[in-house]
């Protein structure tokens, strides 16, 4: 009888950690729209483009809720770790698809001047520019243009959100965390 509730309450526990993968990529990805409305629509205002690279956070929480809850409230490092894969891969892909949308609208206004690209843009230069802001775009003419105003780098965001992917789900004892 006692192999029996042990079994069952192992097949429990991979069944929540499975639970908890799909809820946290469900919260990531909600989370993800939500950054990617923001940066598409109001990342290029000067007031409010550091208020939003913030809301890159929001995937890192989403994810780590999501491990938790959909877990029935277990803890511990395997919920951690789904919780920190599903957060990368939501902030690279969501952060891509904004550089997707930059380059678009890159390529209208230089189509209407009657120019084009020299050169493709690669997933490694979206990449870069996205998360650095150093590959196709003068940044110095964007602080000019914004009155010497430039956003917070994005890594700093997506540390904060890893940091809650990690913190969120985490293991505690009576007295705390462990």
């Amino acid at each position: 009888m006692a192999v029996a509730e042990i079994r069952l309450a192992d097949e429990t526990t991979r069944w929540s950690h499975h639970r908890g993968a799909v809820i946290a990529v469900l919260g990531s990805v909600g989370a993800g729209l939500i950054w990617f409305l923001a940066k598409v629509f109001l990342g290029q205002s000067a007031l409010l483009g550091g208020y939003v690279a913030a809301l890159a956070v929001l995937i890192g929480v989403g994810a780590g809720y999501g491990a938790l809850y959909g877990s029935d409230r277990r803890r511990g490092t395997p919920l951690q770790i789904i919780a920190v894969a599903v957060t990368l891969v939501s902030l690279v892909v969501f952060q891509d698809l904004v550089m997707q949308v930059h380059v678009v609208r890159l390529e209208q206004a230089l189509a209407e001047q009657g120019l084009q690209f020299a050169q493709e843009i690669t997933f490694a230069d979206r990449f870069s520019e996205g998360f650095f802001g150093t590959n196709f775009v003068d940044l110095s003419k964007v602080a000019e243009e914004s009155g010497g105003a430039t956003a917070v780098p994005g890594l700093i965001f997506w540390v904060i959100a890893l940091v809650y992917a990690i913190a969120i789900p985490r293991k505690y004892d009576k007295y705390g965390p462990t």
